[in-house]
């Protein structure tokens, strides 16, 4: 009787535990893999793009730098002026465009131009172009600067050392160009001219884009098995022992009292495999607590029987009285 008092109490309380999750481990741990991994990825574009911008601007910079040094240093600053100011053509000029055109198509650039800065604009001297279709600008053809460029600002920069940095500059055809420009000096050491060399910056940004659709493929086919991975391992290690507990809790309240013998097959090799220890010692005291405590129950209802058939031999061994006086 006792053990059945037992065994209900202690299942009226194991059901009124709420053991049924929320949200499984299994789904709580998709959840968070998937935030993990698009704040990693968004991550790692976000300094990809900033390290790839900075690596390929400076490449970009110290080879437009070296070829427009290169021509700066071929040409006679002392001579430009004149083909800016007659627009004639000579043997030396012929030379200057054939090293400049040589310079061009063995480099893979998209425009290598000399000029004269004035206030009024940029006297163009030599042109060589690559592209067909593109304005050739013949000597003495001027230009206005671009919008954020102006004379003041070749003489500032020229002024001294040069600045070896690469400015952003619409072209005549709407497209964004990346331009490092290096001054030619005559005898005296006065700017004559400037040689500019041009990066198309369509071309750039199409390789960024590229590389960065590159990178977040790989990021995602890597951040998919990794998350796979941890998922996997999850389930096996911590998801699948857990259930089995689960299970078990549910056998230790339906075998109290009882001497049903099972055991738990875990074997994670840490805090689980512990707990399932410690669940299977807390079984055994269990029942080792309601097996005395049946014994002692028994012990005292042996005890009270006893006591109250010795008290009905006594009672009947006791003479009658009278119930009343004579």
């Amino acid at each position: 009787m006792h053990k059945d008092a037992d065994s209900s109490f202690m299942s009226k309380a194991y059901k009124g535990l709420s053991l049924k999750p929320r949200s499984t481990i299994s789904r709580r741990t998709i959840a968070v893999m998937s935030i993990f991994s698009l704040i990693l990825m968004a991550g790692v574009l976000i300094v990809a793009n900033y390290l790839y911008v900075k690596v390929k601007t400076e490449d970009a910079t110290d080879v437009s730098y070296a070829y427009a040094k290169a021509a700066s240093r071929f040409i006679d600053g002392d001579r430009v002026g004149y083909y800016a100011a007659t627009g004639k053509k000579d043997d030396y000029y012929y030379e200057v465009e054939h090293y400049l055109s040589s310079l061009l198509s063995t480099s893979g650039l998209e425009y290598f131009y000399v000029t004269v800065p004035t206030k009024e604009g940029a006297i163009y001297v030599w042109d060589p172009q690559s592209t067909s279709g593109v304005t050739k600008f013949e000597p003495g053809d001027k230009v206005p600067y671009p919008d954020d460029y102006s004379y003041e600002d070749y003489i500032r920069n020229f002024s001294g050392k040069p600045q070896e940095r690469c400015y952003y500059i619409v072209d005549g055809n709407g497209e964004e160009t990346m331009n490092a420009l290096y001054p030619v000096y005559d005898s005296e050491g006065e700017l004559a001219a400037v040689t500019g060399v041009s990066i198309n910056a369509v071309s750039f940004e199409r390789e960024l884009l590229g590389f960065m659709l590159s990178l977040a493929a790989a990021i995602v086919v890597l951040v998919t098995l990794f998350t796979l991975f941890l998922y996997f391992y999850t389930k096996s290690h911590i998801i699948a022992p857990l259930s089995i507990l689960n299970r078990g809790t549910r056998e230790i309240v339906s075998s109290i009292g009882s001497e049903t013998d099972f055991s738990y097959d875990i074997h994670t090799g840490d805090e689980i495999e512990e707990l399932s220890k410690s669940f299977m010692s807390m079984r055994q005291e269990l029942n080792d607590y309601l097996k005395a405590l049946a014994r002692a129950t028994a012990e005292k209802e042996r005890i009270d029987t006893e006591l109250n058939v010795a008290t009905s031999i006594q009672t009947s061994m006791l003479p009658k009285l009278e119930s009343g006086f004579a």
